[in-house]
């Protein structure tokens, strides 16, 4: 999936949870391909630039269920205003109702569960 897709539907969903994280941009920084070059796990951060997730170009050769975990994940950070992961993490699963899990060490969420999370979620 192209990166603006993936970020059009985290942030779509995010924003039915909270409707600030609407505003959130994303953006390409030098400081996340030389994070993402140090380690190759890191694809995206926030809190670099404000009202931004960044993401390294590598993030488009991942399999969607990543794409989007990683993004929920970073939305999650904005949202709890919080650099701790489990709180990232406990966000995506409790607010959103979606079974985030960790996979070759990135977040991977089930498709069929972001789907189901905005079926619940739509007024």
């Amino acid at each position: 999936m192209k990166t603006s897709e993936a970020f059009s539907i985290t942030q779509g969903l995010a924003a039915l949870a909270d409707p600030d994280l609407a505003d959130i941009r994303r953006s390409a920084c030098k400081a996340v391909e030389a994070a993402h070059e140090e380690s190759p796990r890191v694809f995206c951060h926030v809190f670099h630039e404000p009202g931004f997730i960044c993401i390294a170009q590598d993030f488009e050769e991942l399999d969607d269920p990543f794409q989007l975990g990683i993004l929920l994940h970073e939305f999650g950070h904005l949202a709890t205003e919080s650099e701790k992961e489990n709180h990232a993490d406990a966000w995506v699963r409790e607010t959103l109702g979606i079974p985030l899990e960790y996979r070759e060490t990135l977040e991977w969420v089930p498709i069929e569960e972001v789907q189901e999370s905005y079926r619940r979620l739509v007024p």
